[in-house]
């Protein structure tokens, strides 16, 4: 899958404006759309979360179902075109 294609919970915290620790929160419970990767191999710790762009953008234009109170960047994100645009931009290389 192409890295543009998916999200790091750096990334995602970033866009909406919240902290990592509440993105794993909120991944754990669920609540954004995402899988977890490799958690039931032999000697996981966990695994690795998956974090498709297009989810998330569609998620956002869904108005953010299963948050009971949507961040408020998440919120200004609603405006359709303003989600896929945001999620569409390639992390700039470092």
């Amino acid at each position: 899958m192409h890295a543009a294609a998916t999200m790091t919970i750096s990334e995602l915290g970033t866009k909406l404006g919240i902290s990592r620790d509440k993105v794993y929160t909120l991944l754990r419970e669920g609540r954004i759309p995402a899988r977890r990767m490799g958690k039931d191999l032999p000697g996981a710790r966990g695994g690795k979360w998956l974090i498709l762009r297009a989810e998330v953008c569609a998620w956002l234009e869904a108005g953010c179902p299963g948050l009971s109170e949507p961040t408020a960047a998440a919120l200004a994100l609603y405006e359709p075109t303003a989600a896929a645009r945001l999620l569409a931009e390639e992390p700039k290389a470092a």
